[in-house]
């Protein structure tokens, strides 16, 4: 996923938890998040309300991503995310979710979380 997106000219972090996830966002304010539901330590919905109870960080997209279906894509957007994708991720669906929120041109970063699979 990481070179995908590379080739597709975002700037790359990424994350192995959801306690990482929130470290990285506010030490490296990316332009946008894409928050695994399902990680160790921190869960995707608990680390989306950790990163939306900073201020600057509150305009931020952060998009969820989740293999659990339906069920979670309210609570993912109550936590405080912009959209949501249903994993397996397909990088023709993912790239125009992203240009909707954030211009890859302008070499913009995007922080990614772990266990993003296409």
């Amino acid at each position: 996923m990481r070179e995908l997106l590379e080739h597709h000219g975002f700037n790359v972090l990424e994350a192995v938890n959801g306690k990482e996830a929130v470290e990285k966002a506010l030490a490296e304010h990316p332009d946008i998040v894409l928050m695994d539901i399902a990680m160790p330590e921190m869960n995707g919905i608990e680390a989306t309300r950790a990163i939306r109870e900073h201020d600057e960080l509150s305009a931020m997209p952060i998009i969820a991503i989740t293999a659990f279906g339906e069920d979670y894509h309210a609570a993912a957007i109550a936590a405080g995310c912009v959209d949501v994708m249903q994993k397996p991720i397909r990088i023709a669906d993912l790239l125009p979710l992203l240009n909707k929120w954030i211009n890859p041109l302008a070499g913009l970063g995007v922080l990614m979380i772990t266990q993003l699979s296409l």
